[in-house]
């Protein structure tokens, strides 16, 4: 398949639903004790609202995984045709997919269960961490930075404490409120490209970067299990605005402050064949996750490698 095709005409209309949609769940708040059950399945709501509906339909508009076919009748061809014959029917957008050798994952893909249990295991081997600096100064160290087509998603599970929970359920309706998002999702990549880069350890600007050597970089091409633990948190002070005995959930910020970061290991099919890297202009997805296991301060952006 060398074309693909889609209404984003009606993907649009349905993220804008969508976005409205969770806009309303998040104005629902209220901190009566018979509405704590409500409250919980709003709050479901708007996780899988914000989590993986939205996030999907993004993916979908800004990305070339979605393919649409038919059978081939008696005024086609094949299947090709009869996929061309239909958009040009439907007005459909189409383009040249410069992904068209690469798929969804095969059906031998494991489940999200399975990948748990072997990597506790030791079933999954993980690929070869960064190189660390071990904190020396002027030593060197590398990073991974992966850049997948589309990250296909097996699972995620919640890993936040009964606490945690409770504390964000009661952020709501208190002046003084902290929010935990703490999930672990692994991800199956296709055909991915990873980049590893060699660097100095000496100071730097977090959001410059570190010195890197680029004529040392290589690359390699990988398919198989991106496992993420993903952590942040937003504390924030609101002051309550209205008469006493009014809406206790509207107020106006006053102090927020968020941290983040994230953590992963990839368990490869097939262990990935390095060469150095081609610098010749070419087509190429953006990053998404870079990795390192060094002593020196994370850029902006990194993440640490190990879970």
């Amino acid at each position: 398949m060398t074309v693909m095709a889609f209404d984003r005409a009606r993907l649009e209309i349905l993220r804008t639903a969508l976005d409205a949609a969770l806009e309303d769940l998040h104005l629902i708040r209220s901190d009566d004790v018979h509405a704590a059950e409500a409250m919980r399945c709003v709050r479901s709501a708007s996780r899988t609202l914000g989590d993986t509906c939205i996030p999907r339909v993004h993916d979908i508009l800004t990305s070339t995984a979605m393919t649409w076919y038919k059978r081939a009748g008696a005024a086609c061809d094949n299947a090709t045709e009869a996929a061309l014959v239909t958009a040009r029917e439907r007005r459909w957008e189409m383009v040249n997919d410069p992904l068209s050798g690469l798929g969804p994952p095969s059906p031998a893909c494991r489940t999200f269960d399975e990948v748990l249990h072997q990597m506790r295991s030791g079933t999954l081997t993980a690929m070869s961490a960064p190189i660390d600096a071990n904190g020396r100064a002027l030593a060197h160290y590398t990073s991974l930075t992966f850049e997948p087509g589309t990250p296909f998603v097996l699972g995620q599970i919640d890993l936040r404490s009964n606490l945690d929970k409770l504390v964000d359920f009661f952020s709501d309706a208190l002046p003084v409120g902290m929010r935990k998002h703490h999930t672990l999702t692994v991800y199956y990549l296709t055909n991915a490209r990873v980049v590893s880069n060699v660097h100095t350890l000496t100071a730097y600007d977090r959001d410059e970067g570190p010195e890197t050597d680029w004529d040392r970089g290589t690359e390699a091409t990988v398919s198989g299990y991106m496992v993420i633990e993903d952590d942040s948190s937003v504390a924030e002070i609101v002051l309550p605005i209205g008469p006493e005995g009014s809406d206790p959930t509207a107020g106006q910020r006053l102090f927020s402050q968020e941290s983040s970061g994230y953590s992963g290991v990839f368990y490869p099919d097939e262990p990935p064949v390095f060469e150095a890297v081609n610098r010749e202009p070419s087509f190429g997805n953006p990053d998404v996750w870079t990795f390192t296991t060094s002593a020196s301060p994370m850029v902006t952006g990194w993440g640490t490698w190990g879970l």
